[in-house]
């Protein structure tokens, strides 16, 4: 008997553990290709990918952060690559991926918390970005463990 529950408990792990994997392999691969579409596109590109499916989708309010990128733009050139720094599982549906897009000549920090929507495709929900790492990242991830 204790057998069969250590074969179900190391089963439940198993699967627990793969659908962990699959919930943020999958959220990061999303994301990617919402990047790539910045780097191809440009900024209202950006706004409209990661909006799209999710309860912001065209939200004048989120599009309006497009001309908040269009001025980093302007300053810092245009966005040559990007980098996913670190993908957090934070339920089973929803993961943070903090990000920076190289520009030209500067970068730009994100934070975006990314869904999985009940009908299934991933949205972004909450989005920042910043050239400044402390205005959209935690502390500790700017300035180390305290």
């Amino acid at each position: 008997m204790k057998l069969v529950r250590t074969f179900w408990a190391t089963a439940a792990l198993v699967v627990s553990s793969h659908a962990l994997a699959d919930t943020v392999s999958d959220a990061k691969a999303y994301f990617e290709k919402v990047l790539r579409t910045y780097v191809e596109s440009g900024p209202r590109a950006l706004i409209e990918s990661f909006t799209k499916n999710g309860a912001l989708e065209g939200n004048t309010q989120a599009l309006s952060q497009a001309n908040v990128l269009q001025q980093f733009q302007d300053l810092g050139g245009k966005p040559m690559s990007y980098e996913i720094v670190s993908v957090t599982k934070l339920s089973e549906r929803s993961v943070e991926i903090l990000y920076v897009v190289n520009l030209d000549k500067i970068e730009i920090f994100g934070n975006a918390h990314v869904y999985k929507t009940t009908a299934g495709p991933y949205t972004t929900v909450f989005f920042n970005f910043n050239t400044q790492p402390e205005k959209v990242w935690p502390q500790s991830r700017v300035y180390g463990a305290p």
